[in-house]
């Protein structure tokens, strides 16, 4: 006597979970069963694996009940919080650590009185190609390396924590990113103006070679660096 007889289904439980008496025959109820009575359990009661019960025409009153739990449903589990995405990379600045021998990104020049920096527009995916380059001195952002029979780019790697041997750019036009377009640099260093700023090899303002603290000069036209390409040390 269960649920799953076709006889009894269509008697239910108020929450409509499946019930169970037993799974083998009993003659009761027998016919004189009568809707929202109780039955009778009878003795001796042996375990809940042999129930036996009489319908007994309603003639059966009790304080005490043979009930199964109300089914209850357990709430679904709590979504997963979302990844938070990942911070946004550090601005350059005094803490900014040098390149080393790893890969490119913001990466500080070694051997300078002043701050200066080499920003990558992207990189390639071993890290040692950085397409469109700029470079910052101090608080003077976006100058663009150009073309110059004066430039070293194995030294710039090496300022970068690179080896200085097996460098190499390539050369395109850029556009200048400041508001009014100005921002070609070429290096110069001891050997070439003394340095302007300071005495040391570096990217330099085109025009008249200084620009720490101040803005640059001229405008990004002719061969300009489109990549530069450093190897490990």
């Amino acid at each position: 006597m269960n649920s799953k007889v076709p006889a009894q289904a269509t008697w239910r439980t108020q929450d409509r979970s499946p019930w169970w008496l037993r799974s083998t025959t009993l003659g009761e109820p027998n016919g004189d069963y009568h809707a929202n009575c109780f039955m009778h359990l009878k003795s001796p009661f042996n375990g809940e694996n042999n129930i036996q019960f009489n319908d007994g025409s309603c003639h059966y009153h009790s304080r005490s009940y043979y009930c199964q739990p109300k089914l209850v449903k357990k709430p679904p589990p709590p979504a997963p919080a979302p990844v938070p995405p990942p911070p946004p990379p550090p601005p350059a600045d005094s803490k900014t650590p040098f390149c080393g021998s790893k890969r490119f990104g913001g990466c500080k020049h070694s051997g300078l009185k002043y701050d200066m920096y080499t920003t990558c527009g992207s990189m390639s995916a071993n890290g040692l190609t950085c397409y469109k380059p700029t470079i910052q001195y101090v608080n003077t952002k976006g100058g663009v390396p150009a073309k110059h029979s004066n430039n070293n780019i194995g030294e710039w790697c090496s300022q970068l924590g690179f080896s200085s041997s097996g460098a190499s750019a390539t050369y395109g036009s850029r556009t200048c990113t400041n508001p009014d377009g100005k921002g070609k640099l070429f290096w110069c260093g001891k050997s070439w103006g003394g340095g302007y700023d300071e005495l040391a090899n570096k990217w330099c303002d085109w025009r008249d070679g200084k620009w720490h603290n101040q803005r640059l000069d001229y405008p990004c036209n002719g061969q300009m660096i489109t990549s530069v390409t450093c190897s490990r040390r």
